[in-house]
């Protein structure tokens, strides 16, 4: 199957898979899940809008360093000059690439034109440090703020959205008024991990190997064999979900990676509430792979509307367990039902485990869930959703 951004992923028969030993070692990442229960707040889009990260931008005295992968807004990108003209040093990688996947990224007149370079240009002619992202990344897909690092006030910025109009605020998209799209923003003040942040945007804006992730909270990609250090991004997402004992809540933008498909599908098998919010369009997975994962009991939910339109479903935030001991949720840019997002992709998250954090992601989850469809069924046979 081909995923929406262009790279071929591994498809298979998940009744002959889930007898197949489970991706890396969830006993031992089990034991480094130590989620963030301090030092850490929670931003919600659309509904807080562009206000995250103009704060964020307006909040920053030193230094200011961004890595981001869609990049075409005029409000981010003015805060950014104006922090410049401030006297903050800011720095701002690009992806490499975009999709569709290729290295025409200088020919305007290329179909595959990185969309991204209009708005590199108009910074980098403000005077503002600019650089594309280190090449053997499939996509510099992470999307990070750090401020004043190296001062007792550093810190961090942990998004899962797009510097795009339209994941912040209501645009019409292919036709349709939409809201915006759900997303999730983690600002965290913990000073190891904003260090380490800083570390490997200084390594990948240098071209050099990122020093050892440290962090137990922190979330890295890529896991892919070849990539010096590796990030346990795919462990520490399955891990989360293989502890799920009672609620399994996920939001998907894609989900046609088998091992993430085989977690879903385990988890309702041991009696799990699993919920999965996702989009009609672009379809995230096969009606096929959708139909092998919802006999298993996992319960599916399409395209939120709300009064101004729909919500697109971008986030890939995972919330397990609310209201027991148990509970824990996951913000970051990994898509963890995209292969390629895990393997190669230079990406970024964050366990959460502070109460208020992880009740309140609940809380907009269970408002997402009754405002979208679910998903119907006909003579004991799901109704295809992606067929319009």
């Amino acid at each position: 199957m081909t995923n929406i951004r262009g790279a071929v992923v591994l498809t298979g028969a998940l009744s002959l898979a889930l007898a197949a030993t489970m991706t890396g070692s969830p006993a031992q990442a089990m034991k480094e899940l130590q989620p963030a229960t301090s030092q850490v707040t929670l931003s919600v889009l659309p509904e807080q809008a562009y206000e995250p990260v103009i704060e964020f931008i307006r909040s920053a005295r030193t230094t200011l360093d961004y890595n981001i992968y869609q990049f075409n807004d005029d409000t981010i990108a003015d805060e950014l000059k104006a922090a410049h003209r401030r006297g903050v040093t800011v720095r701002v990688m690009f992806t490499w690439q975009t999709f569709a996947a290729s290295s025409d990224i200088w020919d305007d007149s290329s179909p595959h034109y990185n969309k991204n370079m209009p708005t590199f240009k108009e910074l980098k002619k403000a005077g503002i440090g600019v650089r594309l992202s280190p090449y053997q990344y499939t996509y510099s897909h992470e999307k990070t703020m750090i401020a004043d690092s190296g001062t007792a006030q550093g810190r961090a910025l942990i998004m899962d959205f797009n510097a795009q109009p339209s994941y912040l605020v209501p645009t019409i998209q292919f036709g349709v008024q939409q809201v915006g799209s759900r997303g999730f923003a983690v600002t965290t003040s913990n000073q190891q991990d904003v260090r380490e942040i800083q570390a490997v945007f200084d390594a990948d804006w240098e071209r050099r190997p990122p020093p050892t992730f440290k962090s137990p909270r922190l979330i890295w990609s890529p896991s892919g064999a070849g990539y010096n250090p590796r990030g346990q991004g795919k462990e520490r997402i399955f891990a989360l979900m293989d502890g799920a004992k009672t609620t399994l809540d996920v939001y998907a933008l894609l989900i046609d990676y088998p091992p993430f498909q085989r977690r879903l599908i385990a988890a309702a098998k041991r009696g799990v509430d699993v919920r999965v919010i996702t989009n009609t369009s672009p379809a995230p997975m096969s009606y096929g792979q959708l139909k092998e994962i919802a006999a298993a009991g996992v319960k599916f939910s399409f395209d939120p509307m709300y009064p101004g339109g729909l919500l697109f479903v971008h986030s890939k935030a995972i919330v397990r367990d609310v209201g027991t001991s148990n509970q824990m949720a996951f913000v970051g840019s990994q898509n963890p039902g995209d292969y390629v997002s895990l393997t190669s992709e230079r990406e970024l998250g964050i366990l959460l485990g502070k109460p208020s954090i992880v009740e309140e992601m609940h809380t907009i989850f269970n408002q997402d869930w009754k405002r979208s469809k679910p998903l119907t069924y006909v003579n004991g046979e799901p109704v295809n959703p992606f067929i319009k």
